[in-house]
């Protein structure tokens, strides 16, 4: 807000932006799992913007310990020879 003082009286400008708004209808277990999802003081607006963000997926590196990944490994190998679309 700016204020400015003219010959004894004040003169007071607000500058606001304005954002545009859309209303949107999600399932009751939608909104729960959104609302669960939700940091503290954080918007809905806010968390749908956090969670469709793009990331790079070096930004990802580095998160799992080598056991890790050889255990993913191993059970998504067992599960395509269950469903048949490896060669064993």
């Amino acid at each position: 807000m700016t204020c400015v003082a003219i010959e004894g009286f004040m003169e007071v400008g607000c500058c606001a932006q304005c954002m545009a708004r859309k209303t949107i209808s999600v399932t009751l277990e939608a909104y729960k799992r959104l609302q669960a999802m939700k940091r503290p003081k954080e918007s809905f607006s806010d968390l749908v913007i956090r969670l469709t963000e793009r990331r790079a997926l070096a930004d990802f590196g580095g998160m799992l310990g080598h056991s890790s990944v050889e255990t993913i490994r191993e059970a998504i190998k067992k599960s395509r020879q269950e469903r048949g679309t490896l060669d064993a």
